[in-house]
């Protein structure tokens, strides 16, 4: 028989000194190239997913709705490929969440969106103050770290350092913007006093026309002088606070005789803490796809450069530092895979040799190399996945040649909602209670707890993508040293505590949730009840709470409506025909009390490069007197000078009363959830199994629909997406197979392996009690199945080679050889890759820079990456096991049941021929 040669082979053999030298061009370049591309803790995730946000003051949430809202879904409707839409407007403000299709082009679907929000325009208020905003929402783009200032240096010069801060951060190339919490913004106020300014026959247009015309700047052309053109200017903006107190209104009257002008701080709209001191914090967030190691490495080579020139009683502080858990989880990812190779050259060592093993060996490392320099070339970032999906080298290359876990995390967060319309301080007021329950419940000096920061109405919401500002929100965060650092490294024991410890806090709503590593999902339990008429909508979603409550359900925390029913309003009805007798449009009477009550920017103060707003309003004294607004005259046409004075409360009365706090709507209609988190020790999915069977009793009425969002959704979602995945990929193998041994049978007999596989997993999940990860147990599965058919490959194949051989050899003998012969590489094959990821599953870190550098290994289980990926490691080590002691026994059998039935088959047809010739 000719022996075939390989021309690659045949050429490395020829050619030693070359593939050295290309052999140590590879590794220089691998080396580098690990270096160089983004480090994050997950695969960049582009979702075609954008906001419409659209702010409209003095709106009601019922108003958003149908004057805004309604008018932009409407023109959305037409646009293809969206998957949902999701609507949120409150006081004063609406949002629309628009989600495409993930085969959706990212910038055809915002051009779409941006042109249907053009055609909406038409149709919504022509007073917006301006134009809906089109964003889109990148979910890599996060707080990466948060810098807080703190000292008696005073607000406004904490504030200057924190603006100067912000422009230097925001040139950093991997950052895309800062955002500046608790800070108190320098404002001029004008307090009018309102019965002085009556008394003096002016309104409020007539001052801010004389505040307008005073601080201005006029160029008034060209003065011709000995052959020179000189510009004419006339400088009048204001150079100090004074000159705007000394405008003068009228013959002998002052702006400071009808008001107090103050050089203060406009109303506060955050407040921020770092252990319970006051602190102004800047949330630093990255560019989508940007490296996070970098980004926060600059940020810090920019704070210790600033920080030079601060004087000593201005202290940073940073907190909430996201490159140390990215750090820490590639480094231990590199660390296990150091470990699980130098247990695969062992193994290896074991079956084949020293010299041979390191021969092997020497693959893996190489194989990686390349991978490193590939990476950046197509545009990925050296992330876990990367890194995990090279543990499953070990295993390969021995032989030729994969919704997510709870962990232990890093930061728990406890959200505050105060009912609509609290105040911002009353919110913070709460929030601060809320702080020392923490505290009570963590310890004042926990040494696993790095800080805890808390946030009032900016920064405080549950979606760090939404930059609203809510005064009803409170947020306190809190974040843990390093895995390895904790004394107590079970860091959802305190969830647990957390959550006992705030339920029931009278007259706020506390959810206590924590860091997930993964993408951003919603509630384990979100019933989500849809129809048209609100009041309805309200009505069954309250029968339908006290149903579920009714079932005694064990594990569900407690089930809590995100709809308010109960924002204090206050009415202003205005006697439509009076006012048309007087002449007085309702805008006229709505914007002088808006000026009156929330103040009009009316122009600008400007000091250095610096500018603030000069705001006009009425004293604090008569903004919170229901009765001295009524009284408030305006003008109206008449009189013997052309022009009277009427009060308000002539044509107008105000009425008390409650509007909704919110609307949502999901998909055009308005929708109400009922969501609730699931207590240590019951699994969600159980949980809404039973009230998915449960709720088919509940009498829903016709036009309403019950359905289960949230992380299920997203749960249904990636199963699907993996089960499909599945499919395609044992379709793939079975065509490449069947072009391999030009048969169908054999091909069937090597997929038989990957249905011994997924048993194999679900039996080590039942034995071992072991939840089912979604993700992880998914992509577990997909990866063994590419490892099992292999081990199924080279017993066929070698099967076939000695048939060919000896054709008159017993068929019997020849399989009992082929396993004795094949037995070395498919149980090298398995162990390694057993022994590999066994580490990881098992949750074993050392670190090897430690111990090679200061003899410090530092060897501790557990960690934030074993945790998240010890269910896939599991996965694979079950599923492998068990199908690699099965390919053994019934690949050989399999093998001889299909020759026998050939044979039979053929037997027949010859019998059959026999008889058609005679």
């Amino acid at each position: 028989m000719k022996n075939r040669k390989f021309r690659l082979t045949e050429f490395a053999a020829d050619n030693i000194k070359t593939v050295y030298f290309f052999t140590a061009l590879v590794i220089m370049a691998g080396i580098m190239a690990y270096r160089s591309p983004p480090k994050e803790l997950l695969p960049e995730v582009v979702f075609p997913f954008f906001s419409v946000s659209t702010i409209y003051p003095g709106t009601s949430p019922a108003d958003m709705e149908s004057l805004v809202t309604r008018p932009i879904e409407k023109q959305l409707k037409g646009v293809n490929g969206i998957k949902n839409v999701f609507s949120n407007f409150i006081q004063d403000f609406s949002i629309i969440f628009i989600e495409f299709e993930t085969s959706a082009s990212q910038m055809q679907a915002y051009l779409d969106v941006r042109e249907a929000v053009d055609k909406a325009k038409h149709d919504l208020p022509i007073n917006l103050l301006q134009d809906p905003e089109v964003s889109r929402i990148e979910i890599s783009e996060f707080p990466v770290v948060n810098i807080n200032l703190s000292g008696d240096a005073g607000l406004v010069k904490l504030k200057e350092y924190a603006d100067d801060l912000q422009e230097l951060i925001e040139e950093v190339e991997e950052i895309t913007r800062v955002d500046i919490v608790g800070a108190l913004d320098r404002e001029i106020q004008i307090n009018i006093d309102l019965y002085k300014m009556q008394a003096a026959g002016l309104s409020f247009m007539q001052v801010e026309n004389a505040v307008a015309m005073e601080n201005m700047t006029i160029s008034s052309g060209f003065v011709r002088m000995d052959g020179m053109r000189h510009t004419m200017r006339i400088p009048g903006e204001f150079k100090t606070v004074d000159q705007i107190r000394n405008i003068l209104l009228k013959d002998g009257l002052f702006l400071k005789d009808i008001a107090e002008v103050v050089d203060g701080y406009a109303d506060r709209e955050s407040y921020a803490r770092l252990n319970e001191s006051d602190v102004i914090t800047l949330n630093v967030i990255k560019k989508g796809g940007a490296n996070l190691i970098n980004a926060v490495d600059k940020t810090k080579e920019v704070l210790a450069k600033y920080q030079e020139n601060l004087p000593d009683n201005v202290i940073i502080q940073i907190a909430g530092d996201n490159s140390t858990w990215t750090r820490n989880s590639v480094k231990d990812l590199f660390n296990t895979i150091i470990l699980g190779f130098l247990v695969v050259v062992v193994v290896l060592m074991f079956f084949m040799g020293v010299d041979n093993a390191l021969f092997v060996a020497s693959a893996i490392p190489l194989s990686m190399l390349i991978a490193f320099v590939i990476i950046p070339l197509v545009g990925f970032s050296m992330n876990m996945v990367v890194l995990i999906f090279s543990i499953f080298l070990l295993g390969v290359k021995t032989s030729k040649i994969v919704v997510f876990p709870e962990n232990n995390p890093g930061s728990i967060y406890v959200y505050l909602r105060m009912p609509s319309g609290t105040d911002i301080e009353v919110t913070d007021s709460v929030t601060r209670v809320l702080e020392k329950k923490v505290f009570d419940i963590i310890g004042h000096d926990n040494p696993d707890v790095e800080s805890v920061v808390s946030n009032v109405a900016i920064g405080a919401g549950q979606n760090f993508f939404e930059r609203s500002t809510q005064p009803k929100l409170g947020k306190v965060t809190i974040t843990f040293v390093e895995y390895k650092y904790r004394q107590y490294p079970n860091t959802l024991d305190y969830v647990e505590q957390l959550r006992a410890g705030l339920r029931g806090t009278p007259g706020a709503e506390i959810v206590v949730d924590f860091d997930e590593m993964g993408p951003p999902t919603g509630l384990p339990i979100a019933v989500e009840i849809s129809g048209d008429d609100i009041n309805e909508l309200i009505a069954l979603s309250e029968r339908v709470q006290q149903y579920i409550e009714s079932l005694n359900i064990a594990g569900i925390e407690e089930l809590k409506s995100d709809m308010e029913v109960s924002n204090p309003e206050l009415i202003i009805n205005i006697d439509r025909e009076k006012a048309n007798k007087l002449g007085v449009s309702t805008a006229y009477v709505g914007m002088t009390l808006r000026t009156a009550l929330y103040g009009k920017e009316i122009s600008k103060f400007r000091e250095g490069e610096d500018e603030y707003d000069i705001r006009l309003r009425l004293k604090d004294e008569y903004r919170d007197d229901l009765q001295k607004l009524l009284d408030m005259k305006i003008t109206v046409p008449g009189g013997p000078n052309g022009m009277n004075e009427i009060p308000i409360s002539a044509l107008a009365e105000a009425q008390f009363g409650t509007s909704y706090g919110g609307i949502i709507r999901k998909d055009h209609k308005r929708m109400i959830t009922l969501g609730s988190n699931v207590l240590a020790g019951y699994n969600a999915n159980e949980i809404v199994n039973r009230l998915k069977r449960e709720i088919r009793y509940f009498d829903l009425p016709e036009g309403y629909e019950i359905a289960f969002g949230g992380e299920q959704d997203d749960q249904n979602e990636a199963a699907g997406f993996l089960g499909w995945a599945m499919f395609v990929a044992i379709g793939l193998i079975f065509i490449i197979l069947v072009t391999q041994f030009n048969s169908i049978s054999k091909p069937i007999i090597v997929l038989v392996q990957v249905l011994f596989s997924i048993i194999g997993v679900l039996l080590g999940l039942v034995i071992f009690q072991l939840d089912v990860s979604v993700i992880m147990t998914g992509m577990g599965v997909i990866a063994v199945a590419g490892i099992v058919v292999k081990n199924a490959i080279i017993l066929i194949d070698f099967a076939d080679l000695k048939v060919k051989e000896r054709p008159d050899r017993n068929l019997t003998d020849v399989l009992i050889e082929v396993g004795a012969t094949r037995l070395t590489p498919v149980l090298l094959t398995a162990a390694s890759t057993i022994l590999g990821l066994l580490p990881l599953a098992i949750g074993i870190n050392i670190d090897f820079q430690g111990l090679f550098t200061a003899l410090q290994p530092d060897i501790y289980f557990g960690g934030d990456s074993a945790m998240f990926w010890k269910p896939l490691a599991w996965t694979i080590i079950f599923g492998l096991a068990f199908a690699t002691f099965l390919t053994l026994i019934v690949v050989p059998a399999m093998y001889l049941i299909v020759a026998r039935v050939k044979a039979w088959i053929t037997g027949l047809r010859e019998k059959n021929f026999s008889s058609e010739t005679v």
